[in-house]
């Protein structure tokens, strides 16, 4: 069996297992030995039973470890008086199984805590307890005693004991929280309550010795009120104070019980204590089982609330956009964030479609994924990069991620999106992809960019029979200007040319800085070897033209050579290594010209 969570269990203060379950032992032989002082009748029969239902609570709470607690109980009955050893162990054996039996009764139900398991726990607690284990006991005093009554009498005794008893004892263990100001007023105006009925029906003859009056009824609306305004532990406790005063007045021969014969009263009392005790009990378990589940509705409610306004401050206060769309696509929530980065209000973009915000570029295939992910019973992850529009036209990047929306029952409602705008991304980015394919001093392509290029030119010369040709440009007598000018102003000048070149050349081609003072001028789809002659000619003449740079004036000329695809070579390498060996032959036969291999 598994015991009560230890967390729901007020211990008294002792430390070690063995110390529990000895006080356990002892406060049970202590209750069977004053049994006989009170609560046994002239067949030896009790009452009620108390060791049996502490011994069955003990169990209940610590679990079958807690074995050795109904110890008590079955050593107390060998000293029951008018009995001898012998006659006794019989009884004495079946006080000591019956709360073992009970609790493997309940084991075996399934009702491990009859606390949590509302009405139905308690009727289980009867059920094994009170009516099947206490049998048990009855059987054994029937061998013990010779009264004709004896098995009836014990049976009634042990069930109360079970019944009334085990629920006091778990009710006080495993009680928790203090009672408020109110609850203490109300629970004193009750005890006096309590203690004036209690006198009054079972200490005095109300109505005289001839005729006295039915009063017993009224202990039936005091339980009613205890149960419905204190609840299980409470009702538990006041049903097993009323049982023993009750008793204590038919001991009396006043009260209540006073008037009935003797034969009969043992019957009497037990069904007057089994219907006040099971109505009384069961309103109670209802009315604590209500009381949960509406505390347990406020606490889940509260704790919804709580949790929705964390969402919600985290979803407002979130740096990035976050938004649902519903199924047809359209936007049905949005953050503060999102309305700020597309620069919309917040109540203007729930109701828009979702697409219209994405650039018109990427508006159709946006369209197109959104429809299938909304049409996919599959779950589907978005993750991607995304040109969006804010409401101004201007547009930035944003990188979305998300996917399906459902509800607690698994059904797709919608999709949920965050986008995160990475514009500074995109920007760093293309920097360094400038920085790595772009002459940083005249912003012109370099070797590697010049290199991809030509082998684009290259590709589709081949595929569709076309011609290019590469115009390597060096500048004549360029050094003299960075040793006369200083270097800054050589820089200028590089700068100056690299302008005149891009201004002179068609918008197809290509104008890379190839290092130092040299230039490589790539010109795709010509005609023949004069259409390429008269481009170099033409730079030679307008690049070469003089310079004003800070007020000097500067002179250079050019020197070109010129490699036409496939006259001169079918590859990058051979192109570029003709094109410079001509570039040279210009310088060594002059400069200021152009020339092409022969």
């Amino acid at each position: 069996m598994e015991p009560i969570r230890a967390t729901d269990v007020v211990w008294p203060p002792y430390r070690h297992y063995a110390t529990r379950v000895a006080s356990v032992a002892l406060a049970g032989l202590l209750l069977a030995i004053l049994t006989p002082y009170g609560l046994l009748r002239p067949s030896l029969a009790p009452v009620i039973w108390l060791p049996s239902g502490l011994a069955l609570a003990a169990i209940l709470v610590g679990g079958w470890s807690y074995w050795p607690a109904a110890l008590g109980g079955a050593v107390g009955a060998l000293l029951l008086p008018g009995m001898s050893i012998q006659s006794a162990m019989p009884l004495a054996l079946a006080l000591f199984l019956e709360p073992l039996i009970a609790a493997g009764l309940l084991h075996l139900l399934g009702c491990r805590d009859w606390r949590t398991a509302g009405l139905r726990g308690y009727l289980l607690l009867i059920l094994a307890a009170a009516v099947i284990a206490a049998a048990i006991t009855a059987y054994a005093a029937s061998i013990s005693f010779a009264e004709h009554n004896a098995w009836t009498e014990w049976w009634m005794g042990s069930s109360l004991g079970l019944a009334f008893v085990t629920p006091c004892i778990l009710g006080l263990l495993c009680h928790r929280g203090s009672p408020s100001p109110t609850s203490q007023l109300h629970a004193l105006l009750y005890a006096v309550v309590f203690a004036v009925i209690h006198y009054l029906v079972f200490f005095v003859r109300l109505g005289g010795d001839e005729e006295p009056l039915p009063v017993g009824f009224l202990v039936f609306p005091l339980m009613i009120w205890c149960a419905l305004r204190f609840g299980v532990t409470a009702t538990s406790i006041a049903l097993l104070g009323s049982l023993l005063l009750a008793h204590a007045g038919d001991i009396r021969g006043t009260g209540f019980f006073g008037q009935i014969a003797d034969e009969a009263q043992a019957l009497y009392f037990w069904l007057y204590y089994a219907m006040l005790g099971l109505s009384s009990m069961t309103l109670a378990v209802l009315i604590d089982g209500d009381r949960t589940i509406r505390r347990e509705l406020v606490d889940s409610r509260q704790q919804l609330l709580d949790r929705e306004s964390l969402l919600r401050a985290i979803y407002d206060a979130s740096s990035v956009a976050i938004f649902l769309v519903d199924r047809q696509g359209h936007l049905n929530h949005v953050n503060q964030h999102m309305a700020e980065m597309f620069r919309w209000p917040a109540a203007e973009l729930s109701g828009t479609e979702y697409v219209s915000l994405v650039h018109p570029d990427e508006r159709n295939e946006a369209r197109q994924r959104t429809l299938r992910l909304l049409a996919s019973p599959e779950d589907q992850r978005i993750d991607l990069e995304r040109l969006y529009q804010r409401r101004d036209g201007s547009s930035f990047w944003g990188h979305l991620s998300g996917g399906h929306l459902r509800d607690a029952a698994g059904n797709m409602i919608g999709l949920i999106g965050v986008i995160a705008d990475i514009s500074d991304r995109k920007e760093a980015e293309s920097k360094i992809r400038h920085m790595a394919q772009y002459d940083h001093l005249t912003d012109l392509p370099n070797r590697a960019l010049l290199h991809d290029r030509i082998t684009q030119t290259l590709a589709a010369a081949r595929r569709y029979d076309r011609r290019f040709a590469l115009l390597f440009v060096d500048l004549d007598n360029f050094k003299p200007v960075n040793d006369i000018h200083g270097h800054e102003m050589g820089d200028l000048l590089l700068r100056e040319v690299a302008t005149r070149l891009l201004a002179n050349v068609r918008a197809a081609d290509t104008v890379a800085r190839h290092g130092g003072d040299e230039f490589v001028v790539l010109a795709t789809e010509i005609v023949d070897e004069a259409e390429v002659r008269a481009l170099a000619e033409k730079l030679l003449a307008v690049v070469g033209a003089p310079y004003r740079i800070r007020g000097t004036e500067l002179a250079i000329t050019l020197s070109i050579g010129i490699a036409i695809y496939p006259r001169d070579g079918e590859d990058i390498d051979s192109l570029l290594r003709r094109a410079d060996a001509a570039m040279y032959q210009a310088k060594h036969d002059g400069r200021n010209r152009v020339v092409m291999p022969g």
